[in-house]
């Protein structure tokens, strides 16, 4: 009956069973029509459905009443029982200083808290929660540039000397990639307190974190994932000391750090005996020998690998990567001047897993590359996806390729970004 009242005075949303027409619908039609909202109150709606309306409700401005009726039923969610919480960021409204705070005192089995970007939670909120949620596992903060000093920074110095009061945290999971306010105090702090248990570290795009800094991370001994994409602070001293303490590494990324250069990766081969997953991009300083070093040291057991824009890296490189690196699923050499049409050819046919392949920006590729395409294996069986050629000015009559190949769920990208591929039979 609300859904057709169109100046109702409130709305008690109650689970009713089965209906007719879908409850989302009704409710949500409602809403957008209401005038008033001190009548408002979610009762038994279901959390799933819940989260359809919450969703959707950034199509209404400015509803004061509607906010605090949904801050209400979140409060009301909130309990022992709570292990994951994502704060997602379609989320339309402000999450409150309150919330947060509700959140530390009442749910203290909370494993994991994921806050996407848009959305302020202040030093002594998030404080609070990896002090009082023990059990706390993954921590993800993206691109939150208002927090500052996420614990007070404790009595921490290169012995690792910290006073019998202050306990360790869980932590296995930790993300706070893009949030250049973070200081370098909260992360020394956070790394000493997680370093028995953190198992995946991000700080990508974290440019404000000195070498002293990061020399910290070798603390962490049981790392697998560490992302430093733009560490303006990383470099080869550092980097030496990391590989040599964090020897179970499997996933890696050093792109754009720029003091980075073949001596780094030498080490990590040197120590680091599992590398799975290696990203690479836009490190100027790296040659042909590292390269030619990972290739040896990784062999079949490297399945992604990325040199975007690695200046200096050559065919002579390449081929040691087609020779050894046979399992690889997903690479990315784009925008390297001197890759000639041979390489791609030897990929293609050697690479029986292949799944993405990006070439784009690689100026002197022509048809010619393509001519084993038909008879690739990664083709014929239907592995790879996608195969990138944008920026790379001398292909033509790509639908002429696709055609050879009918069977195939291949896409190719030509030069201009136009997508082309065929529909599996």
């Amino acid at each position: 009956s609300t859904h057709r009242k169109q100046r109702s005075s409130g709305i008690n949303a109650e689970y009713g069973g089965e209906q007719e027409m879908k409850l989302e619908d009704i409710i949500i039609s409602s809403i957008i029509n209401c005038r008033d909202w001190s009548g408002f109150s979610f009762n038994t709606l279901p959390n799933d459905l819940l989260l359809k309306i919450l969703n959707d409700v950034q199509l209404i401005e400015n509803n004061d009443h509607f906010t605090h009726s949904c801050l209400m039923h979140l409060h009301k969610l909130l309990s022992p029982t709570l292990e994951e919480l994502y704060i997602q960021k379609q989320c339309p409204f402000e999450i409150t200083d309150s919330f947060w705070s509700a959140i530390s005192l009442k749910c203290p089995y909370l494993k994991v808290l994921k806050i996407d970007q848009g959305h302020f939670i202040d030093e002594y909120s998030l404080r609070n929660i990896l002090i009082r949620c023990s059990v706390l596992s993954k921590l993800q903060i993206l691109g939150n540039s208002e927090i500052e000093n996420i614990i007070d920074p404790v009595r921490v110095n290169i012995n690792k000397e910290i006073s019998d009061s202050d306990s360790p945290l869980n932590l296995t999971f930790l993300n706070i990639s893009d949030c250049k306010s973070v200081s370098g105090a909260s992360l020394v702090t956070l790394l000493f307190k997680s370093s028995s248990t953190l198992t995946h570290l991000n700080l990508s795009g974290c440019c404000q974190f000195d070498s002293a800094v990061l020399k910290t991370i070798r603390w962490c001994t049981k790392l697998v994932y560490l992302n430093l994409a733009e560490s303006d602070g990383m470099n080869d001293a550092v980097f030496g000391q990391i590989s040599q303490s964090c020897t179970s590494l499997r996933r890696l990324n050093l792109s754009w750090c720029e003091n980075i250069t073949d001596h780094s990766i030498i080490s990590l081969c040197e120590n680091v005996p599992g590398i799975t997953h290696l990203k690479l991009r836009r490190l100027s300083s790296l040659t042909d020998v590292a390269i030619q070093t990972l290739a040896k040291k990784y062999n079949e057991q490297l399945v992604k690998l990325y040199l975007d824009r690695c200046d200096e890296v050559t065919n002579v490189a390449l081929k040691s990567i087609v020779e050894f690196c046979t399992s690889l699923r997903r690479v990315r050499i784009s925008w390297l001047y001197n890759i000639t049409d041979e390489i791609v050819i030897d990929m293609l046919e050697r690479f029986k897993y292949l799944e993405e392949a990006d070439f784009s920006g690689c100026k002197l590729l022509t048809n010619d590359s393509l001519t084993s395409l038909s008879t690739s294996p990664s083709v014929i069986s239907g592995s790879l996806k996608l195969l990138d050629l944008s920026w790379c000015n001398r292909f033509n009559n790509l639908e002429l390729v696709l055609s050879r190949i009918p069977d195939s769920s291949l896409t190719i990208v030509d030069y201009y970004g136009t997508i082309h591929k065929n529909a599996v039979k």
